[in-house]
């Protein structure tokens, strides 16, 4: 019955967006005894996280390439040798 149920965790995790580590996490919790309230409270918990965490990796990753865009456009614009070496980018 147990082995049945995983097969069918992993066909089900297959077909939702190909996500195998949140079975396995769940099914992990549930073999060491938490019941599932508690599975479904840390399951909550880490999709907030994830979510807080991606937005302000997002905020980061944003400032972190404009700042690289505006120090090689002029390298980018350049067409000749001469733009090149004076666009001051080493």
């Amino acid at each position: 019955m147990y082995s049945q149920n995983i097969k069918k965790n992993y066909v089900f995790s297959f077909f939702m967006n190909f996500n195998v580590t949140s079975a396995i996490w769940m099914i992990y919790l549930a073999s060491i005894g938490f019941n599932q309230f508690h599975i479904g409270l840390f399951m909550s918990i880490a999709s907030i996280f994830s979510a807080l965490c991606a937005a302000y990796t997002h905020k980061i990753e944003k400032i972190i390439s404009e700042k690289l865009l505006l120090k090689y456009i002029p390298l980018i614009m350049s067409l000749t040798v001469w733009g090149i070496a004076l666009s001051k980018v080493a």
